[in-house]
């Protein structure tokens, strides 16, 4: 009898050494995961926990100004003219949407100071082909986009690679 006590007592021991280092191992850090490893339920909840909010960009319909809700990760000026220099989406072409703002702008730098934003855009934006009208238009795009999506903007200076648009822009 005091044999196989002694047996299970060994097991009981073994048992026990061996659940405490599965259990060590099992509360250490995560370990790299293979390509194609599905994440766990936490890191899903992590990656789908990203507020998305709404800004306002303005397109145009004819000659005339149109509001057009996008999402976005912030709502903030740069982020709504990040959005309206992607330019209307296939259904809103189809809708008759267009900019004026030539494909591919990049917008440079943004700025607030004491109320006013100023933007600085690519040379690309140079290439709208002419006339006030254009001129008029990507103007008016810019600015009621920024001043739409921004708190206490009250005035809104573009300039193209540093020169101001007054300059720069030109029908």
């Amino acid at each position: 009898m005091s044999k196989s006590l002694n047996l299970l007592t060994r097991l009981g021991l073994l048992l026990i050494l061996i659940g405490g280092a599965l259990f060590s191992i099992g509360c250490g850090e995560e370990a790299e995961k293979s390509p194609g490893e599905v994440p766990s339920s936490k890191e899903s909840r992590q990656e789908t926990t990203k507020e998305v909010v709404s800004v306002r960009i303005y397109l145009l319909k004819g000659e005339s100004l149109f509001p057009v809700d996008r999402e976005s990760d912030k709502k903030d000026p740069a982020s709504a003219i990040a959005k309206l220099l992607e330019g209307p989406t296939e259904e809103e072409r189809e809708e008759g949407l267009t900019t004026a703002i030539p494909d591919g702008t990049k917008l440079n730098s943004y700025s607030v100071e004491n109320g006013v934003a100023r933007l600085d855009f690519s040379s690309r934006l140079l290439e709208y082909g002419g006339g006030s009208a254009m001129v008029e238009s990507i103007t008016n795009q810019i600015m009621k986009t920024v001043i739409d999506n921004g708190s206490g903007i009250e005035e809104v200076k573009i300039t193209v690679d540093g020169v101001p648009s007054q300059e720069a822009l030109q029908p």
